[in-house]
């Protein structure tokens, strides 16, 4: 009468770790109720077992699942670095243009002109360049910014992470 009431392999044929932890530990209450002779407690014994066993499993594929994340924020981080620096190397360069020849005066660049088509030409690469140079910045700038969260991001994972060793070494 106490192994129905306390079923010994009720949660063998459930794949998925999530609801057998659930189902285990239903079984795992059930066997503590009735802990009136020694196969119960036997019974109750193996389920908590089982029961121990499933949580390692559950947490070392969590532990599992976050190592991959934190590789993946690396290398995305590592790509960020990449991309700022090109952009950062750029956009220097692109200052120190300015800075060596100034910021021509419309005046200058009509009496440079070779005509007025020659005056049109210029100023619309001006304004090209112009618009670069704040496309550019504003790209460094979401860079930067998308930077800062990765990293961010990773360290919360390994913080994670690490509260999810410590868990597995107590679960053992």
């Amino acid at each position: 009468m106490a192994e129905n009431l306390c079923p010994q392999n009720a949660c063998e044929n459930i794949s998925d770790l999530n609801l057998k932890v659930v189902c285990l530990s239903e079984a795992s209450n059930k066997c503590g109720k009735q802990r009136v002779d020694l196969t119960s407690q036997i019974n109750y014994m193996d389920t908590q077992i089982k029961l121990t066993t499933n949580k390692i499993y559950q947490t070392q594929n969590q532990i599992l699942r976050l190592d991959g994340e934190i590789a993946s924020l690396s290398g995305q981080i590592g790509r960020l670095e990449n991309s700022l620096g090109d952009l950062s190397k750029i956009l220097l360069g692109r200052i120190t243009e300015t800075y060596k020849k100034g910021n021509p005066s419309p005046f200058s660049l009509l009496l440079s002109a070779n005509g007025f088509s020659d005056l049109l030409s210029r100023l619309k690469y001006l304004r090209l360049a112009q618009a670069h140079d704040k496309k550019l910045m504003f790209s460094m700038q979401q860079t930067k910014d998308n930077y800062t969260d990765q990293k961010q991001a990773r360290e919360d994972k390994k913080k994670q992470l690490d509260g999810l060793k410590i868990t597995l070494a107590r679960q053992k």
